[in-house]
């Protein structure tokens, strides 16, 4: 692999840096040369370390495999969102990839199920309150009646306070499913791509799977 603007650029090179490589000699240097004439570089303070760091990275990750257009896909996939506890597991193929993400999808949101919940604030005595957890109905204390009702948020971990019961679940599941989305939006798959064709070393990487939603 050829080193070029455009590919430091495409795997999310700083413009400024990219720039300052390209005037200092590191155009034109296979993948390689590059990594090795900046840690050269480095060594001799002409740049930062966590450049060489960057390097070794970016420019032997997936996205710069697809960049060169010389690559092959291995089938083999990886998963990444909240509860998957080792995203170092292999799939080989995407439908064992498909039903790890939901099933790890699916462990989280009933790992939040407690989150969901609503108390009723009563009267009790001439100055004192008690709660009493309700989810379903309107319930009430008997002979005390019911001041407001309050729906815990999460995000602030505080409770928000409503007058009616409706509207006091209403909130709790506009909050459900807000996170719930966001949730959702945080699982993907990723296929790994093989360069070919490189004298060097053939190195493999990651890439985001193009399959839509990584859920459906």
């Amino acid at each position: 692999m050829i080193v070029t603007q455009e590919l430091l650029l495409a795997v999310g090179g700083c413009t400024t840096i990219v720039q300052h490589l390209i005037d200092t000699g590191y155009a034109g240097l296979t993948r390689q040369q590059f990594i090795d004439k900046m840690q050269v570089d480095a060594d001799a303070d002409v740049h930062p370390q966590w450049w060489v760091s960057w390097a070794k990275t970016f420019l032997k990750n997936g996205t710069a495999i697809v960049f060169n257009g010389e690559f092959s896909k291995t089938n083999r996939f990886r998963i990444s969102g909240l509860g998957v506890n080792d995203p170092t597991v292999i799939y080989l193929t995407i439908e064992d990839a498909r039903l790890a993400v939901r099933a790890a999808r699916d462990a989280q949101h009933v790992l939040e199920d407690w989150m969901w919940h609503i108390h009723a604030k009563y009267k009790f005595g001439a100055d004192g309150f008690t709660f009493d957890a309700v989810t379903d109905s309107e319930e009430t204390n008997p002979g005390h009646p019911v001041d407001h009702y309050a729906t815990f948020n999460p995000t602030t971990g505080l409770y928000e306070e409503f007058l009616d019961f409706t509207a006091s679940k209403t909130r709790m599941i506009e909050l459900m499913q807000l996170r719930q989305v966001a949730i959702d939006a945080g699982y993907y798959i990723e296929e790994e791509v093989q360069q070919i064709n490189d004298p060097e070393e053939n190195p493999s990487g990651w890439i985001i799977a193009d399959i839509g939603n990584a859920l459906a």
